[in-house]
């Protein structure tokens, strides 16, 4: 885990921003959907948002003798070896780069990290010049007018969870309000797009109760189940679909008014 702070300077009043959460893209898989991850990049290109890489950037299973999920049938024959994989993680997020605010593993990528003694995430977040946090990482972003700030707590992880619903997903996801004090949670792993909030009630230094409302987001994924002439994990668990893509935040910082995209 990281704790990071990015300062973001603002000119008007009326300014607003976006931060998208990007994960679980497992280039080298071969349902990844294509045309949604491009959509959804070409989305904070012009859009010039900020992002956070949520994990699992690519699928990362090679042939080993304790691997009991290589499926060679599950392999895209362009991207067979986790070194090409990653390389065409880095050609996507390149254009973009400058508004990168951190980079997580994942669980796929973690399992390369312990078997084979080189973490392709940490070399990957340096070629781009993002922070790099590990499996979670605590985000304060601090927009700055004049004077005048107004901050942004977020806290995210890749995300740990082997359930099947969604409200056993989000439940997983509001739990993360018990570790960190922050205004946005963000998880990925279950390749899910979702989002709640919750209200909490305090008590400001003039004995005014106000309310602080937070953020939980299920950052969504890429790859598309039940495709016809290919058998992956997903038929074979019986696993729901899920709609793919990714969410976004847009911020005011004067009004700290939030507003959630699925992108």
């Amino acid at each position: 885990m990281q704790v990071l702070k990015h300062i973001i300077p603002y000119q008007k009043q009326s300014d607003s921003f976006y931060i998208a959460f990007i994960g679980d893209t497992h280039i080298g898989h071969r349902t990844v959907d294509w045309p949604t991850l491009k959509r959804v990049l070409n989305w904070i290109k012009e859009n010039n948002a900020y992002w956070i890489f949520m994990g699992d950037a690519a699928h990362a299973i090679a042939p080993h003798p304790n691997e009991r999920r290589f499926d060679l049938d599950e392999l895209d024959p362009q991207f067979l070896t986790p070194e090409q994989q990653y390389k065409k993680v880095y050609e996507l997020l390149e254009p973009i780069r400058r508004q990168g605010l951190m980079i997580l593993t994942g669980n796929h990528d973690d399992v390369l990290r312990r078997r084979h003694y080189h973490d392709f995430v940490d070399a990957l977040a340096y070629k781009l010049g993002v922070a790099y946090a590990g499996y979670d990482g605590f985000l304060r972003l601090v927009f700055k007018r004049g004077r005048h700030q107004q901050r942004l707590d977020i806290y995210a992880h890749h995300g740990y969870y082997g359930g099947r619903t969604k409200a056993g997903k989000i439940n997983r996801l509001t739990d993360m309000a018990n570790l960190f004090e922050a205004d946005v949670y963000a998880m990925g792993h279950v390749h899910e797009i979702d989002y709640t909030t919750n209200v909490r009630l305090y008590v400001d230094s003039r004995l005014h109760v106000q309310e602080k409302v937070q953020h939980f987001l299920v950052t969504g994924g890429f790859i598309r189940g039940y495709v016809p002439n290919c058998h992956t994990y997903i038929e074979r668990r019986m696993l729901r679909p899920t709609r793919l893509g990714s969410i976004a935040l847009r911020f005011w910082p004067e009004t700290r008014k939030i507003e959630v995209i699925e992108i």
